[in-house]
């Protein structure tokens, strides 16, 4: 769905970055600006002008697609301006594995289910039913819900699913 494709698109995003790093170490665009000139001021610009258009971020995130592919700028030059776009975005362009971006699985049955579920293996629990607890804990697993036991009773969570490459 839309928050894999996005997912693989920050993936893409940061693996790119990779090469870069460490990137340099920025507060403002107009310190960017100030250590930019030519073609790459002119991308740093495109990606200030995407950043200014209420935070148009598909446009910015393709303005930085459009930075780390363009040949005709230095590694320095790059680094610069994705440095500068993470200034705002905070996107963690600088530090974050690829590996690490995660998203949340839906949970597609109603909350409710989900609850009833829940209650009826807390409740297997505390009359020692560990067969009818677990049989529970699985059916949510296969439901996309995690279930956390603490001393204040059972939380649950949809699944963190890794996003794979």
């Amino acid at each position: 769905g839309a928050l894999d494709s996005a997912s693989a698109a920050y993936r893409r995003l940061l693996a790119r970055v990779e090469p870069l790093r460490p990137l340099p170490e920025l507060s403002t665009l107009a310190e960017a600006r100030g250590l930019l000139s030519g073609a790459a001021l002119d991308a740093l610009d495109r990606v200030d002008a995407a950043l200014s258009d209420d935070l148009a971020t598909p446009r910015v995130l393709a303005e930085l697609q459009g930075v780390l592919r363009d040949e005709t700028l230095s590694e320095k030059e790059r680094a610069i301006v994705v440095a500068a776009a993470d200034v705002v975005l905070g996107l963690r362009l600088g530090d974050l594995d690829p590996a690490e971006v995660v998203h949340h699985a839906t949970v597609s049955v109603p909350v409710e289910r989900v609850e009833q579920l829940v209650a009826e293996r807390g409740r297997a629990r505390r009359e020692r039913r560990w067969a009818d607890a677990d049989r529970l804990r699985d059916e949510l697993l296969e439901l996309g819900v995690q279930v956390t036991d603490t001393p204040g009773g059972s939380r649950w969570a949809p699944v963190e699913v890794p996003t794979g490459n």
